[in-house]
């Protein structure tokens, strides 16, 4: 025994080692960036899918009841309500959160909100509302306001130079 020889066996180093801990590390951060985009897609999306429904809840309101019925976008305060009375309070109010914001109406007269009114028939006006979500993805629903038919598209922002 007093005989026989070391020899090494065949591992990693320490830099080989921090190699991989430094590569496995680099493919986490691009999936955590890539899901996190995915998320905020998905909120921005769900976002002008609960503004169409406000719209369509009215308009089903409005053609139930034959009595008119509005829809305020209201910018300043980042919701959407609709009201179906003459109540001043909103029976369907939809409220977004910090890193959603409606930054755009159209047709409005004052930039801040729009008010429409949708009649027994179902007609209303056509309307586009602009969202953004953390300023990376803007957002848009289109109404149509003769058949209700709502169009979201979203896109990603451009970065400033």
């Amino acid at each position: 025994m007093a005989g026989k020889l070391l020899t090494t066996s065949p591992g990693l180093t320490l830099v080989e080692l921090l190699m991989v801990v430094a590569i496995i590390g680099a493919a986490c951060g691009l999936v955590f960036v890539s899901t996190a985009e995915v998320g905020e897609r998905q909120r921005l999306e769900g976002a002008l899918h609960r503004v169409a429904d406000a719209y369509a809840a009215a308009r089903a309101s409005a053609v139930m009841t034959r009595q008119p019925v509005r829809v305020v976008y209201d910018l300043e305060h980042n919701c959407v309500s609709v009201h179906s009375g003459p109540a001043e309070e909103a029976p369907f109010l939809v409220e977004f959160d910090e890193g959603l914001s409606m930054t755009g109406v159209s047709p409005s007269e004052d930039g801040k909100a729009l008010s429409l009114v949708i009649s027994p028939t179902g007609r209303g006006r056509s309307h586009v509302v602009t969202m953004e979500c953390r300023g990376r993805l803007r957002g848009s629903v289109s109404i149509d306001g003769l058949t209700g038919r709502a169009e979201i598209a979203v896109s990603q922002m451009e970065s400033g130079p």
